[in-house]
Formats: structure tokens, sequence, C-alpha cells
């Protein structure tokens, strides 16, 4: 494995370089200055270092519950949240109070998707501030992963109502109103972040998401740059990869592909343990067509997390591009079963259906979308293609005139239009259409 040989490259240089310095000391070194080494090391990202230090502390006693944390929080840092979780538990069973742990297990938690355990498990174990607005934000966290953004919205403004000062609040409070696409609101709740926090990863890295959300692609590239950046001045983890990401998805935007690729190749080297990198490294690649590299990288993904919905969604968009619709049907059909009203799924779902012929069901398909994707063009359209194919002409000339109605400068759409009025067997509509067509600009 990748692992393995980047440990029998780096171990032997490492045995040298401590060979060489503790042959010039007189008396061994006390677990205190054992911890700033860690410290160190986490902080410039070299979590092999630090974990080799901890092992040889843990190794002399077991009992140590702070060497033990501290790997715990190691492993969070280096993006193994399942090993993190372990060693935090470990060191509770161990004699740690239960206090000093539960924001570190939280995330820990979090990083590993369990929401609903995270609202269940993490409670405050005190009754000062700092914890009590750590549980906030963890729950609020929580609650918008899985979809529950007013009980979300509570617990961030629970955690200003604590501490004003709260960058983490703010920015929660950003995610909140960018994904209702508030722009101005979320700006707003940046810029309270980062007075709040000069140095917030999270601030920057959704203000990069703001920018890249409003096409503004290279001030999404500078956010995500400074989100980088401010990476080195403390441990971040997750964040620390999340804002490369974003980084990698605004070069690529600006058709700057081969730096977005550098990033991303950057990722997989330094992280070839986690998913994210290799999920995003897919995606990129199915970007490009090359849908043999895709397959390759989701099924690396894959192996770690089974049940990614994101990589299943992928690849049954691969399976889609490359005419195996059954494969593609059976993908879509169990993820729709654990998200049901999804409208990505739903819609592609739909495609697969019509492009196996079977246009009555990708109608039935459709008609499961929520009421507010009538303002989709892309959904309209669909769901009047489909209609045509299936025979219902009335809906199909419904769905195609609404079409027309949300991008009345397409000419496509009145020609789809007419099609649909000429199938219902109105000749003189579909010819009053095609004369209100836009021609050559006009």
């Amino acid at each position: 494995m990748k692992t393995n040989t980047h440990a029998r490259r780096i171990l032997p240089a490492l045995a040298l370089a401590a060979g060489l310095w503790l042959a010039g000391c007189d008396s061994p070194l006390d677990d205190t200055a054992r911890f700033e080494i860690v410290r160190e090391n986490q902080l410039r990202g070299n979590f092999t270092a630090a974990m080799l230090e901890l092992k040889n502390i843990l190794q002399a006693n077991p009992q140590n519950t702070q060497a033990r944390m501290l790997l715990g929080e190691v492993w969070l840092a280096a993006g193994r949240a399942p090993a993190a979780e372990k060693q935090i538990r470990r060191a509770v069973r161990d004699g740690m109070p239960a206090d000093d742990v539960v924001y570190p297990l939280g995330l820990a938690l979090l990083a590993q998707g369990k929401f609903h355990q995270v609202l269940a498990e993490v409670r405050p174990r005190n009754d000062t501030p700092e914890q009590q607005v750590s549980v906030h934000l963890l729950h609020g966290t929580a609650l918008t992963q899985l979809g529950r953004l007013d009980e979300a919205r509570r617990e961030f403004r629970a955690a200003l109502d604590l501490n004003a000062e709260s960058a983490d609040a703010w920015v929660g409070l950003a995610r909140l109103e960018l994904a209702a696409s508030n722009f101005r609101e979320t700006a707003i709740a940046i810029d309270k972040a980062t007075d709040a926090n000069p140095f917030s990863v999270a601030a920057y890295q959704t203000l990069g998401s703001l920018r890249f959300k409003q096409g503004r692609f290279n001030e999404a590239q500078l956010a995500f740059a400074r989100a980088v950046e401010a990476t080195t001045t403390t441990v971040q983890g997750e964040a620390t990869l999340l804002a490369h990401i974003g980084l990698a998805e605004s070069l690529w935007m600006q058709n700057l592909r081969n730096q977005a690729l550098t990033v991303v190749n950057g990722l997989l080297q330094n992280y070839p343990w986690h998913p994210l990198p290799k999920y995003e490294r897919a995606l990129l690649a199915f970007r490009s067509g090359d849908f043999r590299a895709v397959e390759d990288h989701l099924r690396q993904v894959l192996l770690a997390l089974p049940d990614h919905t994101d990589s299943i969604r992928l690849l049954a968009a691969v399976k889609f591009m490359q005419g195996e619709l059954e494969t593609a049907n059976e993908h879509l059909r169990n993820l729709l079963d654990n998200d049901p009203s999804n409208t990505e799924l739903l819609m592609l779902r739909a495609e697969t259906h019509l492009a196996m012929g079977n246009a009555g069901q990708a109608v039935a398909t459709l008609s499961q979308l929520d009421d507010d994707v009538a303002a989709n063009p892309y959904a309209v359209e669909l769901s009047a293609t489909a209609s045509l194919h299936a025979g219902m002409t009335e809906r199909a000339v419904e769905h195609f005139t609404a079409a027309a109605r949300l991008e009345p400068d397409d000419p496509a759409n009145g020609m789809r239009l007419a099609g649909a009025y000429i199938a219902a067997g109105n000749v003189d509509a579909a010819s009053d259409v095609l004369r209100s067509v836009p021609r050559d600009g006009r």
C-alpha cells in the first residue's frame, strides 16, 4: 500500500535523525518536551512524526491519558476520524475527564457523518460558557447536515448569545444563508466571523463557496487561497482538505486545469488514506470524460465509505454516459430509497428511464419533484420531453410553454413547443409559436 511505502521511506530517515540527536544528549526528553515536539509537528502538518512521538510515549506508559488524547487529536487533524474517535474514547476509559473530550469527540463524530449520534451523545459536561458554546456549535453543524436548518439556526444563535465573538457560530449562520442563496446576509455573517478571528479557515472557505456560487471564480480562488494560508497558523484537520478542494474547484472553473490537478494530486500524496481527495480526483476525471479513471478513484472511495452518496451518484452518471443504463438505474434506485425527494437523483433517474425508452416511468419519476422545481428550466424541459415521448401531448405543451416562459431568449424552447403543438394536432398554434421564435439574434 502507498501509506506503507511512504512509511518505509521516511522511517529510516527519522530513526537516523533521532539517533544523531539523542547521541548528543545526556538525558532523555521528558513528556512535556515530547508534547511540544508533537504540537510543532502537528502544526507543520507532519502527522507521521507526531504520531511516532506519541506512540513512543504510550509504549512506555499505555495509561498516559494526555498522550492518548493528543494522539486522537492528531488522527483527527490528519483526517482519520475513526481512529481519532477510538483513541479519544480510550482516553476517557483510562481516566481522562469527560469534560475534556466533548469538543474533539464531537468533531470526530461529525467527520464520520454520525450526525444523529452527535445530537444524542454530545452534551455539556459542565456549566462553563466555553463548553456550552462548543456543544451548540456541534449540534448546529449536525443539524445543518441533516437538513434541519431552522433548528441549526437556533443552535448557532444560542452560541452567539453566550459568545458574540464566536467565529464558528457566525460561519454556521453564513452557511445557512448561503444554502438559501441569501448572498448579502452570507457576506455579512462572514465579515462578522473574520472580525472575530482573522485566521478563521472556515470563514475564508465559506467566502470562497459564496464567490463560487456567484460565478466569481477568481475571487473564489483568492478566498480559498487565504483559507489554505490560514491553515498554517493552527491545526485545522478537515478544514485544510476542504480549503484545498475549494481552491482546486475554483482553478478548474477558470480553465486552469493543470493547476487544479496539481492541488488535488498534492492532496492524494499527503492524505493517501483519505477518501475526499480521491472523490475530487474522480470528479475532475468525469469532467474530462476519462470514465475509466473515474471508476478507479471511486472504487477506492467506496472501499472506505461503501454508502457515500456522492460517489454512488457519480458512478451512476458514469454508467449512464457509458450506456450501461440498467446499472445506472439500479444505483439511482438504491440512492432514492434513502433520499426519495432528492431533486438531482430524480432528474437523473428520469433521464435514465427516458434513455431506456421508458417515457411513462420518466414522467412518473418527475411527478415526485417538489413544486418549487417548476422554476428549474432543465427540470421543466425534461418533464415536457418525457411527456411528449409518452404521448401525453397536452402535458408536453403545458411544460414546454413553461420552459419557454422561463427562458424566453432561447429559440430551442420555442422550437420544442412548436413540435409539441404539432404532435397534439394544433398546427395553427405551432405556426404562431414559430413566427415568434427569435432568429439571428433578434
